[in-house]
């Protein structure tokens, strides 16, 4: 049987014999050597592990990703402008997580910082595309704003026909009170007819219980 310590000691035997002045470089390239060697050791350990967790091979973990990927993650971006890259990443992972793909926020730092000139494209490409054909009085939008004027700071009221993008109503309200404001859009409705959804935003006044109730009464889904 083959004893493990006879290449420490034929390798202790060679250090031994040779002269002081390389004995100490020798000593030190052998401590690094066994060095690297745990690391390795480490490393494939920890790959085997993976293995078995993932059930996906070593090979598989550290290939290089596609292009698609790079395309995605810079369609993000786009959408996402005032996001990180931890987000985006997260993001990315949600919606592909059934693919079994999956980045970290250093491969969109990556992307982002060599792929500048593909980010403007497609942010310009978002912004020259066509919206999509929307049927007139299907969908309206309604909001506050808050204009200065002699008389002070009154709500004005706006409500906007996606389909046809016209103006429906501008008009100043005394107070932005939830009965006045459905008063507005019941007026709307009488002179235009009555739409099937009210996009607004998550001011008090659009998500209180009196105004989500009269969207209800009015079959106009929030």
């Amino acid at each position: 049987m083959i004893s493990l310590l006879s290449p420490i000691e034929n390798m202790w035997t060679f250090v031994s014999s040779l002269p002081v002045r390389t004995k100490d470089a020798a000593c030190l390239a052998i401590i690094l050597g066994l060095l690297s060697f745990c690391a390795r050791s480490r490393r494939d350990a920890r790959s085997l592990r993976n293995v078995k967790l993932t059930g996906k091979s070593p090979h598989r973990l550290h290939r290089k990703k596609p292009g698609c990927m790079r395309t995605e993650v810079l369609r993000l971006k786009a959408r996402m402008p005032h996001n990180g890259c931890r987000k985006i990443a997260a993001t990315f992972n949600h919606m592909h997580h059934w693919r079994g793909e999956s980045i970290g926020k250093t491969y969109v730092a990556n992307v982002l910082r060599h792929n500048g000139h593909l980010l403007a494209e497609i942010r310009r490409d978002i912004r020259r595309r066509r919206p999509r054909p929307v049927a007139r009085n299907r969908i309206w939008a309604l909001d506050l704003t808050y204009p200065k004027n002699d008389l002070g700071q009154r709500p004005v009221l706006g409500i906007v026909d996606h389909g046809s993008r016209a103006c429906i109503t501008l008009r100043e309200l005394r107070t932005k009170g939830s009965l006045i404001v459905l008063r507005a859009l019941i007026d709307a409705i009488e002179r235009y007819g009555s739409p099937k959804i009210l996009r607004t935003d998550n001011e008090a006044v659009f998500t209180s219980a009196l105004f989500r109730a009269g969207l209800a009464i009015l079959g106009i889904r929030p």
